[in-house]
């Protein structure tokens, strides 16, 4: 499914370029066109990847209640704009849930509205024809005009005036003479020919634009046939929450205003709003929080709009105090975001602490979501503790770093042939010249290689073309392109790029220059060098510092100067 969906982006990126050809005066549109592109193909793939994940969510939760555990599942997006449109133009009820790709791509290939010449209003009219009566008094006040030919001087009516160039001729002066009635739009002979040569370029032009639009809506309606035979995934949010037994079994803490439910006969789904009767939409959320602390539902799921405010730990005066599961489906953007989410069910008072499970997918593309939260995360816990180790280690997920710019570059020259990649499992020639083609066609279809020519005569059917210097150092755009390829050639390009920057730390470790920030040093063995004559310990109370000394030549070990401060502590607890 996700092949195919790939070789489908890569095909409509080809017919848009063909039809971007046709806007190279209105190069606005154009950008505007491409943005709206790459963001939805970023989108798109996303979706794609949360959909991938469900089987496993489904089971890691139907698994964690047969341990006696309860289920939080956190994820962003609900898809609720797309079933929303779904609902608008198909009705209430519907064969099956919704697919979030699907409608994402009818939308882009939908009819977009563009500017008319709007009629002129009746005011306009009204200034117009004052404006021209008063060009007609004007010229009326000339009575006598000079005629272009013959130079001599006439009356103005009995000169001919021509529409397009407005030189004024007799009549009889003209080659063949006009010798009956002439139209006001009447035109000279010169003019008249440039004038036939314009209107036939024209009729010309039409045609071919007529063409040109015909073949384009025919592609277009072929592109929309090809995205409705496409087996795309249905809204992980509604899929969920079917397999896991509906909304009776699970708890939805979202920011959605209706939901669609499977029919009691299991036959196509309905379109109803979440709130009831007796709940307002404003409390449905602490409505179904409560059912779920209640343990009349032992799976809630939660997104960005649920993850505030609400606490769904194993609170001690909850009835429902089993164990979290905290699965996260998708992971925010931001790393405050995150712990947000992640605050939900790891609180105070709790009975136990939850279990957390961040769930991947083996795509490399993938890695995306997790590297720029990972950033972030690490750079959280240098802001807030002055330690880079606050938080968990997670420079494993972080490839937007100053060695993952390099390993890309050095990686996209490789692609290019510049030089050849020394990477341990490519080393043989033939599959090394083998992927690189593959490689080369990979990054030309996703846009990161440019102006690509296809060599013929001795190069025949090499691929050159370019990268630009921005998209050189660029690790997110490579991870945000590399969704969109098949699932082989875009798991080994990122294990090219991961195999290079490992080996980029490996040299910079054995030069000395690798930055590892703060590091413990661990000893196996620790000896006194010597004999200290003081030892200082500075005790804080209150606005008060109390210095102690204690002499080590006097025979007091550590252990007895530790018992010594304990007592002076106690002494000490007046100052408090």
């Amino acid at each position: 499914m996700y092949k195919k969906a790939a070789e489908f982006w890569a095909e409509l990126r080809v017919e848009l370029l063909s039809a971007s050809a046709l806007l190279s005066s209105e190069k606005p549109n154009s950008s505007q066109l491409w943005r709206l592109y790459w963001a939805s193909h970023q989108r798109f793939f996303r979706h794609m990847c949360m959909s991938a994940k469900v089987p496993a969510v489904v089971r890691l939760a139907k698994q964690a209640l047969m341990d006696y555990k309860c289920v939080v599942i956190g994820l962003q997006s609900t898809g609720e704009a797309r079933t929303e449109e779904a609902v608008t133009k198909y009705g209430l009820e519907l064969d099956d849930f919704v697919s979030g790709p699907r409608e994402l791509l009818l939308k882009i290939c939908r009819v977009r509205k563009v500017a008319k010449w709007r009629a002129a209003s009746d005011a306009e009219c009204e200034e117009e024809y004052e404006t021209d009566s008063g060009n007609e008094s004007t010229e009326s006040d000339d009575e006598f005009q000079i005629c272009e030919i013959c130079n001599s001087e006439e009356v103005r009516k009995k000169l001919l005036q021509c529409s397009c160039c407005g030189q004024l001729v007799h009549s009889s002066c003209l080659v063949p003479p006009v010798v009956d009635a002439v139209a006001s739009d009447w035109a000279c002979h010169s003019c008249k020919e440039k004038t036939e040569e314009y209107l036939q370029a024209k009729r010309v032009y039409i045609a071919e634009m007529l063409k040109r639009y015909e073949a384009a809506m025919e592609r277009k309606s072929k592109i929309l046939e090809i995205v409705r035979s496409l087996d795309l995934p249905n809204n992980p949010l509604d899929d969920i929450i079917d397999q896991l037994g509906g909304p009776d079994k699970v708890s939805e803490i979202t920011g959605r205003r209706g939901m669609l439910v499977r029919a009691s006969d299991g036959k196509g789904v309905t379109y109803q709003a979440r709130n009831t009767k007796d709940v307002t939409m404003e409390m449905v959320n602490m409505h179904e929080k409560q059912l779920f602390m209640d343990g009349k539902k032992l799976v809630a799921i939660i997104s960005e709009a649920g993850s505030a405010g609400v606490s769904l730990q194993a609170d001690r005066r909850a009835i429902n105090q089993r164990r979290r599961v905290h699965l996260t489906l998708e992971l925010p953007w931001s790393a405050d975001r995150a712990i947000q989410q992640f605050g939900r069910t790891h609180r105070s008072n709790q009975a136990s602490a939850p279990e957390y499970r961040l769930i991947f997918t083996n795509l490399g593309g993938e890695r995306r979501f997790a590297s720029i939260v990972a950033k972030r995360l690490e750079s959280l816990g240098a802001l807030t503790q002055g330690d880079r180790r606050a938080g968990p280690s997670l420079s494993a997920y972080n490839y937007d770093s100053t060695y993952g710019k390099k390993a890309l570059m050095v990686m996209y020259r490789g692609i290019m042939e510049q030089f050849y990649l020394q990477v341990v499992h490519l080393r043989n020639q033939i599959l090394f010249k083998s992927f690189i083609i593959k490689g080369k066609a990979a990054l030309v279809s996703v846009g990161i290689v440019r102006d690509t020519i296809l060599g013929n005569g001795r190069d025949s059917g090499k691929l050159s073309g370019r990268i630009i210097d921005s998209d050189m150092h660029d690790v997110g755009r490579f991870l945000n392109r590399l969704l969109g390829l098949p699932p082989e050639i875009q798991n080994r390009l990122f294990e090219l790029f991961v195999s290079i920057l490992e080996l980029l730390i490996q040299h910079a470790r054995t030069e000395g220059h690798f930055d590892s920030g703060i590091v413990d040093m661990k000893a196996n063995i620790i000896e006194l060098q010597g004999t200290p004559k003081t030892v200082h310990v500075d005790h804080m109370s209150g606005a008060s510092t109390v210095l102690c000394t204690f002499t080590m030549d006097r025979g007091i070990t550590w252990e007895s100067a530790s018992a010594l401060l304990e007592e002076k502590k106690k002494r000490w607890a007046w100052f408090t």
